[in-house]
């Protein structure tokens, strides 16, 4: 029974980390968003909340650190290049954020509504973004 529980809370974690995130409980979604990329490296949701948590909380210089401390299995996840892209756009680095964009978006052939839809998430929240191109993601991901 107590091991289910473990792996009940494991699992919640960045369900639990979006919950914060939608009522502006930074801090608190940040620590839900750190313990599940601990527990599950691969897991580029959870990275993404990592990193808008972290910006969120204007420590863009912390969040570029923990991306470059990350597994090298992370890296494959096209939403772990999603996030990394968020993180160098909040610090003003629009021609590297591309590269993390365009190679998130590749990866899933343009046709993962997710990544679309945080690569638009990134273009309308970071004043560097570019809101007609976020415009055009989300209506391709409409049609995905």
């Amino acid at each position: 029974m107590v091991l289910t529980a473990c792996v009940t809370t494991q699992a919640q974690s960045p369900a639990e980390g979006a919950k914060h995130l939608y009522y502006e409980r930074y801090a608190s979604a940040e620590k839900s968003f750190r313990q599940a990329v601990t527990q599950d490296p691969g897991n580029g949701d959870a990275w993404y909340g990592l990193a808008r948590s972290l910006v969120l909380r204007k420590k863009t210089d912390e969040a570029r650190s923990q991306f470059w401390s990350a597994p090298e299995s992370a890296r494959d996840e096209a939403m772990f290049n999603a996030a990394y892209g968020y993180v160098l756009l909040a610090q003003d680095k629009k021609d590297s954020a591309s590269t993390y964009f365009n190679e998130a978006l590749d990866r899933t052939r343009h046709k993962n509504v997710g990544v679309l839809l945080a690569v638009a998430q990134a273009q309308i929240q970071n004043k560097g973004g570019d809101p007609a191109y976020a415009q055009e993601l989300i209506e391709r991901a409409k049609k995905t």
